[in-house]
């Protein structure tokens, strides 16, 4: 691993590249479109909307230390609640296990396009939340993710 300090501390750049991940791997995911930050409307399902979240910060360590914990959200909209509701439901829960599945066995530790440097220690999905969400004027079975990356950094390096 890399120094504590090179890791990423920008909820930002954290989920910028999940984005660049997930689309990459949609077909693979089941997933139509990924997009960045939420949408109001939903042009095309299934979609997987990427948004960054919650940045916490706690003082570790050597005095400008930082335990830094980012989250960041991700939103399936699956598909209208027009359908057999027993399918799209299991459907629809499905993709998002796919989806968190996936992150786990090939993204626990996150690293930059290049692989050159490691920006999370690790992360990992807290929160997985099926329900409805509703877009324009449709209705969509739905579910909120949501990850948490570890990071370590230094507070002189935000100067």
């Amino acid at each position: 691993m890399n120094a504590p300090y090179a890791l990423s501390d920008n909820t930002l750049e954290v989920a910028n590249r999940f984005f660049e991940i997930l689309d990459l791997a949609k077909a693979e995911l089941g997933v139509t479109d990924v997009w960045f930050g939420d949408q109001l409307t939903v042009p095309r399902v299934p979609a997987l909307c990427v948004e960054p979240g919650a940045e916490r910060r706690q003082l570790e360590g050597i005095p400008d230390m930082t335990r830094m914990t980012i989250e960041t959200g991700f939103f399936l909209y699956h598909s209208k609640v027009d359908r057999s509701q027993q399918v799209a439901r299991r459907e629809c829960v499905a993709v998002a296990q796919r989806i968190k599945n996936y992150l786990h066995v090939n993204h626990i530790r996150l690293y930059s396009v290049d692989g050159s440097q490691q920006l999370t220690i690790h992360g990992f999905c807290t929160e997985l939340d099926p329900g409805y969400a509703v877009r324009g004027d449709n209705r969509y079975n739905a579910v909120q993710m949501v990850w948490s990356s570890l990071t370590k950094t230094s507070l002189q390096r935000l100067a």
